[in-house]
């Protein structure tokens, strides 16, 4: 009995044991995998900003008349649009609900203008005359700005307010600069756009029968009579 006993006594310590490691190392399992986890949606996330920056960007180099006296405002906010909404799927998002305005991402653009001078880009530039091949164009930078939330923060508070591990929020910022450029028409001016004409649809040719040719008789020739030969008289010897 004292054998059994013993050996009942072992097992309940190797379960105690077995339950101490778990609530030590569970903790720091379940952090881990929050932070992979984080860091995917970080990366995820930094590529859907460069995106949004990238779109607004191309809006605004489309053409130079975009950046005409009459024109360039509308130009401004068609790429704060396009940012916002291209930028509206993330978890962090906040903006408007028609996109057309959005604290975060946050939104700034600049124009390099060809003799090396940077300026925001609601001042009016010169842009708009720098059209044809043989001139240097200008270049529009969009700069969208953006906090991302941690799902499980890291940071371990220390004495004197200074911490270890990471933050609960990181803030980065993506930039894209696009040149303004128009070879497609180098005679553009600054004006309001054409619109082009509407598609018509040109209905095919109605077919046509046309009637099989009508079949033609071909008489056969006439039988000819023959004349047979008349007889000759042989005379005997």
């Amino acid at each position: 009995m004292k054998f059994f006993s013993q050996r009942r006594g072992g097992r309940d310590g190797e379960r105690g044991q077995s339950l101490v490691e778990l609530a030590v190392f569970a903790p720091i399992l379940i952090v881990l995998m929050l932070a992979l986890a984080d860091f995917a949606r970080l990366y995820t996330t930094r590529i859907a900003v460069e995106s949004a920056a990238r779109q607004a960007a191309d809006w605004g180099a489309f053409k130079p008349g975009n950046w005409s006296a009459d024109a360039y405002l509308n130009t401004i906010d068609g790429m704060k649009k396009r940012a916002c909404t291209s930028a509206s799927d993330l978890p962090d998002y906040v903006g408007e609900t028609d996109n057309s305005e959005c604290s975060n991402p946050t939104f700034s653009c600049q124009l390099h203008l060809p003799n090396g001078t940077v300026q925001p880009c609601d001042v009016i530039s010169t842009c708009s005359e720098q059209i044809g091949e043989d001139v240097t164009p200008c270049r529009v930078e969009v700069t969208l700005e953006h906090q991302f939330t941690l799902i499980a923060p890291t940071s371990i508070p220390l004495t004197g307010g200074d911490s270890i591990g990471f933050p609960s929020t990181v803030t980065f910022r993506q930039t894209s600069i696009f040149a303004v450029w128009d070879q497609l028409a180098p005679t553009e001016t600054a004006g309001p756009e054409t619109p082009a004409p509407p598609a018509t649809d040109t209905p095919p040719p109605a077919p046509t029968d046309t009637p099989p040719p009508a079949p033609t008789d071909t008489p056969a020739p006439a039988p000819t009579d023959t004349p047979a030969p008349a007889p000759t008289d042989t005379p005997a010897p």
